[in-house]
Formats: C-alpha cells, sequence, structure tokens
C-alpha cells in the first residue's frame, strides 16, 4: 500500500494519463461514421448560432477560398483526420493522427481540442464548446450542412 503521502502523487499521474490517453484509433479499425448518436439529441437550427464560432475558419462546402483559414467540412463525416487535400496547414499530431471523424469523435474533439489531441494549430487550441447540448446541436448541424444532397 502506498505511503500517505505519496497519494498525490499517484492522483496527478492517474489524471495525467486520463487526459493524454488518445483513442489509437486507425483506418482499419471499425468506424461507423453513419451513427447518429448525437446529432438525433440536436437540434440543426440551434447548431447552425453555434457555428457561427466556426464559420470565420470553416465551411460546410467544398467550394472554398484558396487561403480558407481552416478545413472544409464537407463530407466530415467518415473522413481521415487531415483529409482535405487541399487544405495545406493541417498540424502534424492530426496528421499523424490517422483517424476517421466519427460523430464520438467530434463530440470528443469539439469539447477541447488540444486535450483530445495534443499538438493541435494553436487556433483549435482555444475553440471549444463545453456544453454538451451545443456540441450536439452542432452535429445536428453539420450532419444536415454537410452531407451531400
Amino acid at each position: 500500500m502506498p505511503a500517505l503521502n505519496a497519494l498525490p502523487a499517484i492522483r496527478i499521474i492517474a489524471a495525467f494519463a486520463m487526459v493524454t490517453a488518445w483513442p489509437a484509433t486507425s483506418i482499419a479499425e471499425d468506424n461507423d461514421f453513419t451513427k447518429s448518436t448525437y446529432s438525433s439529441q440536436g437540434d440543426a437550427a440551434r447548431g447552425e448560432k453555434v457555428f457561427k464560432r466556426c464559420k470565420s475558419c470553416h465551411h460546410v462546402t467544398n467550394q472554398v477560398p484558396s487561403r480558407a483559414p481552416g478545413p472544409h467540412l464537407f463530407k466530415v463525416f467518415g473522413r481521415v483526420s487531415a483529409g482535405d487535400q487541399n487544405y495545406k496547414y493541417y498540424s502534424d499530431a492530426l496528421k499523424a493522427a490517422n483517424l476517421i471523424w466519427t460523430e464520438e469523435r467530434l463530440f470528443a474533439f469539439l469539447e477541447d481540442p488540444n486535450r483530445y489531441r495534443p499538438g493541435i494549430k494553436p487556433t483549435m487550441r482555444i475553440q471549444k464548446v463545453r456544453d454538451a447540448q451545443s456540441r450536439m446541436d452542432l452535429l445536428a448541424y453539420m450532419r444536415q450542412a454537410t452531407e451531400p444532397r
């Protein structure tokens, strides 16, 4: 049994392990991006209002200016991280992640991008959607706005 004075250090180590733990998911694993776990609980109209915080950098169509500050989000569900071939400024962290964007991953990512994937570009580090309902609303809007019609 650890000494009582060692418990704070153990808690810090455990907390660090939880924060830095990152889903080690590769393309080969099951990545069902068709699930609507969160978007089905959201309101797309409210999500469009939440998206106003995102639209200075991101677009929901693939028709974006060549010097857009962020990648487009068209067909983001099911896309590989760092998968917009026209966007050249992805962080090394997203390039190395090699994951498929699903609602579950986007829900966690949007809460705190840098905690989800340390090494994210500084502009994304400050963009957090802490409220769970706002994230569900945002995902509902993204499902509606980024899917091909």
